[in-house]
């Protein structure tokens, strides 16, 4: 069951949905382990704005499935049987250029993550992510936005234009001076989940602690 914070922060990200808010985020996943499958799908039995549309055991099973419509977003685990999850990505994009694929995987190598946001997939998180982090980046993913682990690029020039909206918001707490369990408390986040997000905006400012992130900042005028 979800905490009381995490009950106000589904409003909340509620009103970051583009679109029809009242029609719920279809999502389907593919993913070998069943009791994942179940994780999941008890997670957003607790969220009206997603629903687990579909699940599949193997990657051959979703691209016999998925016709361009059917899902507004696909979790797709890397290792499973008969198909794995990098080549059933790769021949989906290839039909269908704009879905949107998010990774769920045990294998946060850099080549892991590099491998699939160079094939473009939109997301790309390891499977102890936080719920609310889970559900953050599916808001974020169905926006258009993407979500990569720091480990995903060595480049230090990512502009600033490539944080999330989340990440963004945290940003501008950041700047107001913010810890993390005060960023929690104003976005109705769990702190390691604002923790994630402060690693993933420290890695594309290029900056290695907050002071310096800080100061990069106020150089640009932001």
């Amino acid at each position: 069951m979800l905490s009381p914070a995490n009950y106000i922060n589904l409003k909340i990200a509620s009103s970051k949905l583009t679109g029809n808010a009242d029609s719920p985020i279809q999502v389907a996943i593919a993913d070998d382990h069943k009791l994942f499958i179940k994780g999941i799908a008890g997670l957003f039995s607790d969220i009206p704005i997603l629903e687990l549309c579909a699940s599949f055991f193997d990657g051959q099973q979703l691209l016999d499935w998925y016709n361009g419509q059917n899902a507004d977003i696909i979790l797709m685990d890397l290792h499973m049987p008969k198909l794995n999850g990098i080549e059933a990505s790769k021949e989906l994009l290839s039909r269908f250029p704009l879905v949107k694929i998010m990774v769920l995987s045990v294998d946060n190598t850099p080549a892991a993550i590099q491998r699939m946001k160079d094939m473009g997939v939109y997301a790309y998180l390891v499977k102890d992510a936080e719920p609310d982090y889970l559900i953050d980046t599916i808001i974020s993913v169905h926006n258009g936005e993407k979500v990569f682990s720091p480990t995903a690029s060595n480049d230090k020039s990512i502009k600033i234009k490539e944080l999330t909206t989340r990440e963004m918001q945290i940003l501008k707490l950041l700047m107001e001076g913010k810890n993390t369990k005060q960023m929690a408390h104003v976005l109705c986040l769990s702190a390691r989940t604002v923790k994630r997000h402060r690693e993933n905006i420290l890695h594309a400012v290029g900056a290695i602690n907050t002071a310096q992130l800080v100061a990069i900042m106020n150089e640009r005028g932001l």
